[in-house]
């Protein structure tokens, strides 16, 4: 344990509220654009409230709590509730922490990144041969060994351990084609059946999960069905395989056999298996028996004898002799191969006489007829089926290769959740049978007019996109392909500055927030880990899904069109948090209970790794949004003939240590906001920014406006910092229980907005999802900190696509000189 965690300055969240139900009462407007939140609550920390009177009224009432969390940190100076702000995890998107650079701390949840979990009764096959509650494994504590895959996608045994990680979480169910449900976060992450990762509340009917097979056989050994292949491996074996038993001996003249010490074959504890030879392991079973006499009573030999007798009566029973007596004549074969052949001898044509008369025989007809009609109810989905191949086919690709997701319901109740660590490989199976587990802007302009974007030029512009940048959950690049580790290395590191030098650049790397974060030379990336950040080396240029987009706009200034993107650190960034995440645990053991509140302070161990790793996910999150750029400057210049031009890119979703008139060096944490430093700030000596301050990049939904502004000497007020978006006013599952698939598309096509190349919109990503972003920017401008220097109408959206159905041809941009060439635009337009 830290020493922080035991400081009387530590973290303390927010639990007994005081003012729970009166703060926005207690919230006075002081007159210069901002409301000032002083309660018993948030003690003397600063608070301000960016909102204007109807979006404080508005505003949930859960955001006091967070509001409150934020103030808790070590060495917090100042909080910032920017207009947009909405519920998030630990602290509200649209929040600006500031700490003290000296001694504060530096946080994760307010950058921007949640965990997801299981309720306490979500069942975690282990390999002692039953399943256990998650809760029931957090408390007990230790480590366990549990089902992952490995990225060969192959089953291995794993060690993890089993903690609580949120309290009150918000919840979903999910159920799958198997009848199983699962009840989790919305933001949980299921693998898909090419192994990436989907979040639950993102999981749709039909999408294909990676499958999780344990079974029994006759002699009560577990097996696993390997996905990669479709075969299987008794697990004892597995976890000799995998090491877990150490070496592997040999027995001079004799197979090498795993012995259960308790002679219970379902229990795979490693401490219960013992290798063997395969004729020693017999004369232990022998000798073992011998010491009860009552396996040796003839009334229990009369008792096997009946037994055997009816089993064989069985279908079961009578497959189980036949594969005996199949081993018998094998090893009979093998130890007596001559006396065999001469004993067969002439079978073959002595057999075909009577098995053609049998079989076009009535009798044999009417058998044959028998067996191909016979219905066999599958045992895992109940479907009834015809004939043997109709049952093992069915088994084999419903069941044998991937599970499906039938519905995801968001639920009214809320409950503590739980998850497990699982070092090396970030995944583990579910007894229901499956595996489970920072961002910024960029807006570019042309001198095109925007008459130029007549419906199906917008329509071509995304297939041209769509061709060139990989969207969705999952998405790889396309541009750079799956990077060596050494060039991953000198991107990350390197930043703009190395990729220019390295491969050169369309763009105008002065125009980027920043060309590369230092990161230093001894730091090393943690790979694996629940996290696995490796995950981003094939992503770096591709978009992601969620709110991520790619956008073409007309400015009613200068009635030019511009584009506009939305995207950040991919897997990378996601898969650093998770594992620093799990070391913020392991220091602070008392915010168990609120790990989204994780951070680490100067003397913590981690603390300049984590910097690090905030610097080297910046760098990714930078370079992603630039390769984006070039492949999208490709595709409007085939469309439009004419160039783009970078305007600025952005970073937002990360901490940086910035000065501040009053607090001097702090750690400012912007969680769905981003940077608004106007003319003159420090920061911008020597840029091309100095005199006139950068441009801050604020989208709105994909049928609303969005804005470049340009920062105020105001924006001190506000830690110079702005909101990044509109914000949410529903939820992803509220918007597609709510929402009409075919009324949100005539809407969309009515207004001339293409979404992506069959203008079917996302439900949970649509125009009513978000508040009306003029009244959000009403609220920058009208406290100073800002003002409006484009108006942006959306002309053409792509949003992430889902990979498993583009593969399928479904949504699959059209390329000149393929398939495509000649076809009638989309009728849709």
């Amino acid at each position: 344990m830290s020493k922080q965690s035991n400081d009387s300055k530590a973290l303390k969240p927010a639990e007994k509220l005081v003012n729970a139900s009166n703060w926005k009462h207690l919230a006075r407007w002081n007159g210069e654009g901002f409301y000032e939140l002083k309660t018993e609550d948030t003690g003397d920390c600063r608070v301000r409230l960016f909102f204007t009177p109807q979006l404080l009224e508005a505003a949930e009432e859960i955001l006091y709590r967070q509001i409150v969390n934020a103030t808790r940190f070590p060495g917090v100076r100042m909080v910032v509730i920017t207009p947009d702000a909405h519920y998030g995890y630990g602290v509200p998107v649209g929040c600006v922490l500031i700490t003290d650079a000296a001694e504060g701390a530096v946080a994760m949840g307010p950058v921007g990144y949640d965990i997801g979990c299981f309720t306490a009764d979500t069942l975690v096959p282990v390999v002692d041969g039953n399943s256990r509650p998650i809760g029931e494994l957090a408390e007990t504590g230790g480590e366990i060994l549990v089902y992952a895959l490995s990225a060969e996608h192959k089953v291995v045994v794993a060690r993890a351990t089993a903690k609580r990680t949120r309290t009150d979480a918000p919840l979903v169910k999910v159920t799958l084609d198997n009848g199983r449900e699962i009840t989790c976060t919305p933001d949980h992450e299921f693998m898909l059946r090419d192994g990436s990762y989907r979040q639950a509340c993102e999981l749709e009917p039909e999408t294909s999960l990676m499958p999780f097979h344990l079974h029994a056989d006759r002699d009560g050994y577990r097996f696993v069905q390997h996905p990669a292949t479709g075969t299987t491996q008794r697990v004892h074996w597995l976890m000799a395989r995998g090491g877990l038993l150490g070496v592997v001996p040999r027995f001079e003249g004799q197979k090498t056999v795993i012995h259960h010490l308790n002679f219970t074959p379902s229990d795979n504890r490693p401490e219960n298996l013992q290798f063997m030879g395969d004729r020693d392991h017999m004369r232990y079973h022998r000798s073992h028996a011998e010491k009860f006499t009552h396996f040796q009573s003839a009334e229990f030999e009369e008792r096997r004898v009946r037994a055997l007798a009816a089993k064989a009566q069985t279908a079961e029973g009578h497959a189980y002799f036949a594969e005996r007596g199949t081993k018998n004549i094998l090893a009979y074969m093998a130890e007596k191969p001559e006396h065999f052949r001469a004993s067969v001898a002439g079978n073959g044509e002595r057999g075909k006489t009577y098995l053609v008369a049998y079989n076009t025989s009535p009798e044999g007809r009417r058998k044959s007829s028998e067996v191909a009609h016979r219905q066999h109810v599958c045992e895992t989905c109940g479907e009834t089926l015809t004939g043997g191949f109709g049952i093992h086919n069915h088994r084999r690709w419903r069941h044998g290769y991937n599970h499906k997701v039938v519905s995801v319901e968001p639920l009214a109740q809320r409950a503590d959740v739980y998850c497990l660590t699982v070092p090396g490989y970030g995944n583990f199976a579910l007894d229901a049978g499956v595996f489970v587990h920072n961002c910024g802007m960029m807006s570019a302009r042309s001198n095109v007019e925007a008459e130029a974007a007549t419906p199906e030029r917008r329509l071509e512009f995304n297939r041209a996109v769509m061709g060139r940048v990989n969207m969705g959950f999952g998405g790889k690049s396309l541009k750079l392909g799956r990077l060596s580790d050494e060039e991953f290395q000198n991107l990350v590191r390197g930043g703009a500055e190395y990729y220019v030098e390295k491969y050169g650049a369309t763009f105008d790397r002065s125009h980027a927030e920043r060309h590369r974060i230092p990161v230093d030379d001894d730091w090393q990336i943690p790979y694996g880990g629940k996290g696995r950040p490796e995950r981003g080396r094939d992503q770096m240029g591709s978009l992601g899904g969620g709110n991520h987009f790619i956008e073409l706009q007309r400015s009613s200034q200068t009635g030019t069109l511009f584009v506009q993107v939305h995207t950040g650190s991919r897997g990378f960034g996601h898969g650093l948090a998770t594992n620093y995440f799990e070391l913020a645990r392991e220091e602070h053991p008392e915010l168990l209970k609120d790990i989204d509140l994780g951070y680490f302070t100067p003397d913590s161990k981690h603390y300049r790794d984590y910097l690090n790793a905030v610097a080297a996910g910046g760098n990714y999150a930078i370079l992603n949004r630039l390769v984006i750029f070039e492949q999208v400057s490709e595709a409007f210049r085939e469309v439009f003939g004419e160039e783009l031009e970078l305007v600025y890119e952005i970073s937002h979703n990360l901490v940086q240590k910035e000065w501040h008139p009053e607090f001097g060096d702090v750690w400012v944490h912007r969680k769905g906001a981003t940077r608004a430093f106007p003319a003159g700030h420090p920061f911008l000596k020597g840029t091309v920014w100095e005199e006139k301050g950068h441009p801050v990049l604020i989208p709105g939904s994909n049928k609303d406006w969005s804005y470049i502004l340009r920062p105020l000497a105001g924006a001190e007020r506000s830690g110079f910092s702005v909101n990044h978006g509109a914000g949410r006013r529903i939820s992803r599952g509220e918007a597609n229980r709510t929402l009409n698939q075919r009324k949100m598309d005539d809407e969309y096509r009515e207004a001339g907005i293409v979404v992506n190349a069959d203008g079917r919109v996302p439900l949970d990503e649509a125009a009513p999802c978000y508040k009306p972003s003029e009244d959000v920017v009403a609220a920058v401008v009208g406290a100073g900190l800002a003002e409006i220097e484009h108006s942006l109408w959306p002309l053409a959206s792509l949003k992430g696509v889902d990979e498993l159905k583009r593969r399928k041809g479904k949504g699959r941009p059209e390329r000149k000189g393929g398939r495509g060439e000649g076809k009638k635009t989309s009728e849709h337009y």
